[in-house]
């Protein structure tokens, strides 16, 4: 690395050399531009190398970063909008309650039957984190689940729309409150083997408008191997079928390893108990022991909350910002340009016709539904009256078969009377 006094005495050569050739440089472009333009380059990268490799005097301050970040986080605080998606009775909201250490309402937990927003405010020294958790009911219940990924995506890209609104205007609301969702907590069933078709069809479907994190929900009905086996498994059907979910490569700093690992494998608990060294723990008691969530060797609940708390959670907002919002935003504004007068469509607006088009969905499908249970019971009238006629008729034939029978009875019991009176006669005249 060369030094400044170098530097100086290297741009003085530098400027008389080119004081005294420039008249040759001249002739030289004239009758060998090629050459010239070949040089020239050479002497911006010798240069780019003095300047690129030059130490200077005093600090520039970028080792000052940190401290302005942290005065900005300190100023404003940090903000992570979640997602609680998943099957019915995978135990979401406990792990909700678990997450904050403790039971949000006081009461048992029961179950969610509908979008439930729980916020959370942490302070760490002088960093305030707005924690906000958006727990969701079950899906996959009823009979016909081929429209239960639609509510989660309405109000992904609602709030999506909402802050692209406010990003457009002419006087914005400042601060911007950021609403978007920065990630999913996608609870799979434990099934031990691989994912259900209907989650993998959820998935699909959200997975452009959220980073989409899988868990393993009540990894305590897995034996050890059972969820290592399941947790690659899972990455394999992922990739297979091109689901885009949240990953990052592995960050190694003073030893510690700040990359993602493999699906999270939880387990949920708010009850306070004593383990077998008289310590309080929040676990389950089982015949065969007691379970302490916050136990590495037992569950991934303390990893996963350092994960979203602590190591990924500016990951998963920058993500979001960069990735998902930008091509939601580039999407609206070509649509925007699109439109002949402008007219742009707000958020309350696609609302509105999305449940105009969901009320007339659902209107279709009664009104089918009632025409199909209809003809169900004009066949079934149909089929019916079918088998009564034919019972009457079979019922009649065997009348006039019985009457028949009843008519050669009574004419040969006539032939045998009459036979037993001709013989009485002829006796007696005998």
């Amino acid at each position: 690395m060369t030094s400044v006094n170098d530097q100086t005495q290297i741009e003085q050569e530098t400027g008389n050399t080119e004081g005294e050739s420039k008249d040759s440089v001249k002739q030289e472009k004239e009758m060998k531009p090629e050459e010239s333009n070949a040089n020239s380059p050479t002497e911006l990268s010798k240069l780019t190398k003095i300047v690129k490799h030059s130490k200077p005097e005093q600090p520039l301050g970028f080792d000052g970063f940190k401290k302005q970040y942290y005065r900005y986080a300190s100023k404003f605080g940090t903000t992570l909008n979640l997602l609680v998606v998943g099957g019915s009775s995978l135990g979401k909201t406990t792990f909700v309650n678990s997450l904050i250490q403790g039971s949000l309402t006081g009461k048992k937990t029961a179950k969610t039957s509908d979008f439930m927003q729980h916020r959370l405010r942490m302070t760490d020294g002088d960093i305030n984190f707005n924690l906000t958790i958006l727990d969701t009911p079950g899906f996959g219940e009823k009979c016909d689940n081929s429209n239960c990924w639609k509510p989660l995506a309405n109000i992904l890209v609602q709030r999506l729309n909402a802050y692209f609104e406010n990003e457009i205007k002419a006087c914005r609301q400042l601060p911007i409150v950021d609403t978007r969702i920065h990630g999913c907590l996608f609870f799979i069933n434990p099934t031990g083997h691989m994912l259900d078709p209907l989650e993998l069809y959820v998935m699909k479907r959200i997975d452009r408008f959220v980073n989409i994190i899988p868990v393993i929900a009540k990894a305590d009905m897995l034996t050890p191997e059972e969820c290592a086996r399941f947790k690659r498994n899972i990455i394999k059907d992922l990739q297979h079928e091109h689901i885009q979910f949240f990953h990052e490569p592995g960050k190694s700093i003073e030893g510690i390893n700040y990359g993602m690992p493999e699906p999270f494998a939880l387990i949920g608990a708010t009850k306070g108990m004593q383990s077998d060294s008289k310590n309080a723990i929040r676990g389950r008691e089982y015949p065969w022991g007691v379970i302490n969530i916050d136990d590495p060797q037992h569950s991934d609940f303390c990893a996963f909350r350092n994960f979203l708390l602590y190591t990924h959670a500016e990951a998963l907002i920058e993500k979001t910002h960069k990735v998902i919002y930008d091509a939601l935003r580039t999407e609206r504004l070509n649509k925007l340009k699109s439109q002949p007068n402008g007219f742009y469509t707000s958020s309350k607006k696609l609302v509105e016709e999305y449940m105009k088009a969901e009320l007339g969905r659902v209107e279709r499908s009664l009104r089918q539904t009632v025409q199909d249970k209809l003809q169900e019971k004009e066949n079934l009238l149909a089929y019916t009256e079918k088998q009564l006629e034919a019972k009457h008729k079979e019922y009649e034939e065997s009348l006039i078969n019985r009457c028949n029978e009843l008519k050669s009875q009574k004419q040969s019991l006539e032939n045998l009377v009459r036979s037993d009176k001709t013989k009485k006669h002829s006796i007696f005249f005998k």
